[in-house]
């Protein structure tokens, strides 16, 4: 079954079929058509997509209409990378106000140069980017983060919102 959204919440449930869930309601859709393929029992999905708000949900915040503050929903994405003598200067979305370290500093970084050989990096927030780097790897080309086994992940955005895991690279 599928709820749809109405005004003030008043939807109703219609059965879910592929010409009945369009939009944004597709992905959550076919999650739970594969949850029930798995598991075998009923799942309901409700459709609360409200339209005007989609231009901030695309950028990474959730906007409060009444009070007019906009809150992010989502740790920082990585978005690009640029090269700095020894160090990569990493960009990330959803990085408004500033990134931050859980903890005393940032780990679950790897670096590597040319060789293509990973090694552990060090890491500092820059603002609203972090730059990457270790004193051994002279020409670095690639960074990867939380891809060390179990690394302590400690990259946050500025209302403490953990980075998913990434790679610059596509060896």
């Amino acid at each position: 079954m599928f709820k749809t959204s109405g005004r003030r919440g008043a939807g109703h449930w219609v059965l879910a079929a592929q010409d009945t869930v369009t939009g944004h309601a597709a992905t959550a859709y076919s999650f739970a058509r594969g949850l029930y393929e798995k598991l075998k029992m009923p799942i309901g999905v409700i459709d609360s997509v409200y339209t005007p708000l989609s231009p901030y949900v695309l950028r990474g915040v959730i906007w409060n209409r009444q009070s007019g503050v906009s809150t992010a929903y989502s740790g920082p994405v990585y978005e690009s990378m640029a090269r700095e003598g020894g160090a990569i200067r990493l960009r990330f979305r959803s990085a408004e106000g500033g990134l931050t370290a859980k903890g005393e500093s940032l780990t679950g970084f790897l670096i590597a140069g040319e060789d293509r050989k990973f090694v552990p990096a060090n890491a500092k927030v820059d603002g609203e980017e972090v730059l990457v780097s270790n004193r051994d790897v002279a020409n670095p080309v690639a960074v990867r983060y939380g891809y060390a086994g179990d690394p302590p992940l400690s990259l946050c955005n500025r209302v403490g919102l953990p980075a998913s895991p990434f790679r610059t690279d596509d060896w």
